[in-house]
């Protein structure tokens, strides 16, 4: 008889799931309707909502593990933002989630290496247009400035 009553009392546990202890304004919203809860409040209207097993399954946000540094760089704190994916174990949000991380910095060194192969390109271009002058010029100052030109553009 007693096992039935033990096992009775361990499935009306309340489970609860928290990752991170709540921040700001939102989390003490949280905490009072978990306290709502707690004290039989909202429960009857809840039923089923939150079940898992015959047990309450009362759960808070997840939110992101990567830590940000502030506006000086000396000082982190844990990131503010919702979890949205989990990678290896760790909740990252939208903005820290390191494949979407290496997706943007893969985009962004694909569009610098692009402006770098034009620049070279023109770069390349006037160059032969220069060689091509100095070949036609026929006056040694004249010549003798495209040089320096080209010297100058082709260390560039």
């Amino acid at each position: 008889m007693r096992a039935v009553e033990s096992s009775a009392a361990a499935e009306a546990e309340t489970v609860r799931v928290l990752r991170r202890p709540p921040r700001g304004r939102r989390g003490r919203r949280s905490l009072r309707w978990l306290q709502r809860e707690d004290q039989g409040g909202d429960n009857e209207a809840a039923a089923g909502a939150g079940d898992v097993g015959g047990r309450r399954l009362e759960t808070m946000d997840i939110y992101c593990q990567e830590r940000v540094s502030d506006s000086t760089g000396w000082h982190s704190h844990p990131c503010r933002n919702k979890a949205k994916a989990e990678r290896g174990g760790a909740s990252y949000c939208n903005m820290h989630d390191p494949e979407r991380v290496e997706a943007r910095r893969a985009a962004r060194f694909a569009d610098h290496q692009a402006a770098y192969d034009a620049k070279l390109t023109r770069r390349a271009n006037r160059l032969a247009k220069l060689a091509d002058e100095v070949v036609a010029c026929t006056d040694k100052a004249a010549a003798l400035s495209l040089v320096r030109e080209i010297s100058w553009i082709s260390r560039g």
